[in-house]
Order: C-alpha cells, then sequence, then structure tokens
C-alpha cells in the first residue's frame, strides 16, 4: 500500500490574497479533481487545512506517483480563480509518497517518509509529486 501526503501549495497566500471564502471555493474544487485520479478502492480524506491525506491499498509507489500526478495535472487546470484579480494563475499542489512495507510498517513511520517526500516536493520548486527513496536526503 502507499500514503500520500497533498498540500496545496501557498494555500495561506491565497487565502490572504482573495479572502477565506475564495480559499474555501478553492478547496470545494480541489475535491473532485483530487477523486478523478484514484480508484474506487482508495481511501481519501482531508487531513487538516489545505493537507489532504490518502491510503492506496494494493499500489505499489510507481501507481501511487502516477495517479498523484494525474491528481497535480487535474488540481493545476482548475479554473476557479479566473477572472478574479489577483497574483495566481492556478491552483497547485505538492504531493508526497510513502510506500509499506518498503518505507516502514507503521503509520507513523509512513506519515514520516511521505512527509520527507512532501517537503522535497516543495524544496524543488512546488507544483510535482515525490515518491520516498530511502538514502535520499529529504
Amino acid at each position: 500500500m502507499s500514503l500520500v501526503i497533498l498540500d496545496l501549495d501557498r494555500f495561506g497566500t491565497l487565502n490572504a490574497e482573495y479572502g477565506e471564502a475564495a480559499g474555501d471555493e478553492v478547496i470545494l474544487a480541489v475535491v473532485p479533481a483530487i477523486k478523478s485520479a484514484f480508484g474506487k478502492m482508495d481511501i481519501l480524506s482531508r487531513y487538516g487545512g489545505d493537507e489532504f491525506a490518502f491510503i492506496l491499498p494494493g499500489r505499489s509507489g510507481k501507481e501511487a506517483l502516477d495517479c498523484c500526478r494525474k491528481a497535480g495535472e487535474a488540481i493545476r487546470t482548475l479554473d476557479i480563480l479566473k477572472g478574479r484579480k489577483g497574483s495566481f494563475k492556478n491552483i497547485t499542489a505538492s504531493i508526497g509518497i510513502s510506500v509499506c512495507p518498503e518505507d516502514g510498517s507503521t503509520s507513523d513511520a509512513l506519515l514520516d517518509k511521505a512527509d520527507k517526500a512532501l517537503y522535497a516536493a516543495k524544496e524543488a520548486g512546488r507544483n510535482r509529486a515525490v515518491l520516498y527513496i530511502a538514502g535520499d536526503k529529504k
């Protein structure tokens, strides 16, 4: 199984610039975009604020990465901010992925590795999915 953490890029800035009502609209628009990239057996949840966590039973890291890239593309193509004054052209997400048992067999270990991959995605410029790889400096 794979564990995924998805974080909307610069969401705090978006809320400050467009207002919290617009931020709420973005969250509501992102959910179906995310769902479109995953299957019926995948467990998708809002983890808090602008962060989402997914459990993908039976999915390898490569399969999870493919789904996450599709989700990222679906989010990028949302036009929820079109016509609004502001600096955001589109919504993007940074995504971190860990795999059980390769990256750990406990929820804490998997969350830690997915979080490290998420921050690697942010450090690499955001707007991407990163699969945790043991030994990488993430």
